[in-house]
């Protein structure tokens, strides 16, 4: 990601497990990713990270433009 953004993190604990919200600061894209308490919070923040690099690479906003990556499959073009 780009040194102006900023990853947002949210830990939630829910019994034995942690749900971890990830946001894009730039973008607003969220990501979550449930996993066991025992993990620790650095390996859920990786993975959390990890998951929202993923989503911005695919939606191709993580060079800062908001159109998909892909073209739509439907239709044609003359």
């Amino acid at each position: 990601m780009p040194p102006d953004r900023h990853t947002l993190l949210e830990f939630i604990p829910q019994g034995t497990s942690v749900r971890v919200n990830a946001v894009d600061s730039a973008t607003g894209v969220e990501v979550s990713i449930q996993g066991p308490a025992s993990a620790g919070p650095a390996a859920l923040e990786r993975v959390a990270v990890a998951k929202l690099a993923y989503v911005l690479g695919r939606s191709g906003q993580d060079r800062g433009d908001r159109r998909a990556s892909r073209q739509s499959t439907t239709g044609w073009t003359a």
